[in-house]
Protein backbone atom coordinates (compact mmCIF):
# COMPACT_ATOMS: atom_id res chain seq x y z
CA UNK A 1 0.00 0.00 0.00
CA UNK A 2 1.15 3.47 -0.92
CA UNK A 3 2.29 5.53 2.07
CA UNK A 4 -0.27 8.00 1.04
CA UNK A 5 -2.97 5.90 0.42
CA UNK A 6 -4.71 6.71 3.63
CA UNK A 7 -4.59 10.27 3.22
CA UNK A 8 -5.77 10.27 -0.37
CA UNK A 9 -8.86 7.90 0.24
CA UNK A 10 -9.46 9.94 3.68
CA UNK A 11 -9.51 12.98 1.10
CA UNK A 12 -11.86 11.07 -1.34
CA UNK A 13 -14.04 9.72 1.16
CA UNK A 14 -14.66 13.47 2.81
CA UNK A 15 -15.67 15.03 -0.36
CA UNK A 16 -18.09 12.39 -1.26
CA UNK A 17 -19.58 12.69 2.36
CA UNK A 18 -20.00 16.47 2.27
CA UNK A 19 -21.96 16.06 -1.13
CA UNK A 20 -24.07 12.86 -0.01
CA UNK A 21 -25.24 15.13 2.86
CA UNK A 22 -25.64 18.12 0.92
CA UNK A 23 -27.74 16.14 -1.18
CA UNK A 24 -29.64 14.38 1.33
CA UNK A 25 -30.55 17.60 3.18
CA UNK A 26 -31.57 19.61 -0.09
CA UNK A 27 -33.17 16.56 -2.12
CA UNK A 28 -34.01 13.85 0.81
CA UNK A 29 -31.46 11.83 -1.74
CA UNK A 30 -28.31 11.10 -3.43
CA UNK A 31 -26.87 8.62 -5.09
CA UNK A 32 -23.62 7.14 -3.92
CA UNK A 33 -21.26 5.64 -6.83
CA UNK A 34 -18.28 2.76 -5.73
CA UNK A 35 -20.19 1.76 -1.99
CA UNK A 36 -18.41 -1.81 -2.81
CA UNK A 37 -15.76 -2.56 -5.31
CA UNK A 38 -16.81 -3.40 -9.13
CA UNK A 39 -15.53 -7.23 -8.86
CA UNK A 40 -17.57 -7.23 -5.39
CA UNK A 41 -20.66 -5.58 -6.79
CA UNK A 42 -20.47 -7.73 -10.04
CA UNK A 43 -19.99 -10.92 -8.01
CA UNK A 44 -22.77 -10.13 -5.69
CA UNK A 45 -24.86 -9.34 -8.48
CA UNK A 46 -24.03 -13.49 -9.89
CA UNK A 47 -24.56 -14.59 -7.00
CA UNK A 48 -28.35 -12.61 -6.71
CA UNK A 49 -28.91 -14.10 -10.10
CA UNK A 50 -28.32 -17.74 -9.31
CA UNK A 51 -30.55 -17.77 -5.86
CA UNK A 52 -33.35 -16.33 -7.92
CA UNK A 53 -32.87 -18.93 -10.80
CA UNK A 54 -32.83 -21.50 -7.54
CA UNK A 55 -36.03 -20.25 -6.43
CA UNK A 56 -37.88 -20.41 -9.63
CA UNK A 57 -36.99 -17.56 -11.13
CA UNK A 58 -39.52 -15.44 -13.34
CA UNK A 59 -41.34 -18.79 -14.13
CA UNK A 60 -42.43 -19.01 -10.23
CA UNK A 61 -43.06 -15.39 -10.41
CA UNK A 62 -45.33 -15.24 -13.08
CA UNK A 63 -47.33 -18.76 -12.11
CA UNK A 64 -47.45 -16.71 -8.46
CA UNK A 65 -48.27 -13.17 -10.03
CA UNK A 66 -45.95 -12.31 -7.43
CA UNK A 67 -45.59 -7.86 -7.55
CA UNK A 68 -42.62 -8.39 -5.42
CA UNK A 69 -40.08 -11.29 -4.14
CA UNK A 70 -38.02 -10.96 -1.13
CA UNK A 71 -35.50 -13.22 1.10
CA UNK A 72 -35.76 -12.05 4.65
CA UNK A 73 -33.27 -14.71 5.47
CA UNK A 74 -30.72 -14.91 2.63
CA UNK A 75 -27.34 -14.15 4.43
CA UNK A 76 -25.57 -12.15 2.22
CA UNK A 77 -27.77 -9.44 1.40
CA UNK A 78 -28.77 -9.38 5.29
CA UNK A 79 -24.58 -9.12 5.95
CA UNK A 80 -25.03 -6.25 3.35
CA UNK A 81 -27.92 -4.36 4.35
CA UNK A 82 -26.33 -4.26 8.15
CA UNK A 83 -23.41 -2.92 7.07
CA UNK A 84 -24.96 -0.29 4.38
CA UNK A 85 -27.74 1.16 7.48
CA UNK A 86 -24.42 1.23 9.70
CA UNK A 87 -22.68 2.81 7.72
CA UNK A 88 -25.62 5.27 6.38
CA UNK A 89 -26.07 5.80 10.10
CA UNK A 90 -23.12 7.67 10.22
CA UNK A 91 -23.40 9.25 7.23
CA UNK A 92 -26.55 11.10 8.32
CA UNK A 93 -25.31 11.45 11.86
CA UNK A 94 -28.25 10.14 13.29
CA UNK A 95 -29.13 6.47 14.60
CA UNK A 96 -31.28 4.02 11.53
CA UNK A 97 -33.27 0.69 12.45
CA UNK A 98 -32.11 -1.88 10.05
CA UNK A 99 -34.75 -2.59 8.01
CA UNK A 100 -37.01 -5.89 8.12
CA UNK A 101 -36.29 -6.98 4.52
CA UNK A 102 -32.66 -7.25 2.65
CA UNK A 103 -31.28 -6.12 -0.37
CA UNK A 104 -32.29 -8.26 -2.84
CA UNK A 105 -36.03 -7.33 -3.17
CA UNK A 106 -37.50 -7.84 -6.98
CA UNK A 107 -40.65 -5.60 -7.71
CA UNK A 108 -41.72 -7.36 -11.44
CA UNK A 109 -42.41 -5.27 -14.10
CA UNK A 110 -46.01 -4.03 -14.78
CA UNK A 111 -46.10 -3.88 -10.68
CA UNK A 112 -46.34 0.02 -9.78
Amino acid sequence: MPADYLTKETDRWDKKIKRIRTDLHSKGLSLIKDMMPKSQLEAYRRYNRRVWEAMGGMKISEELKMQKCQWNDEPVGRYINHFLTSWASRLVEEPLLHPGLVLPIYIMKGSL
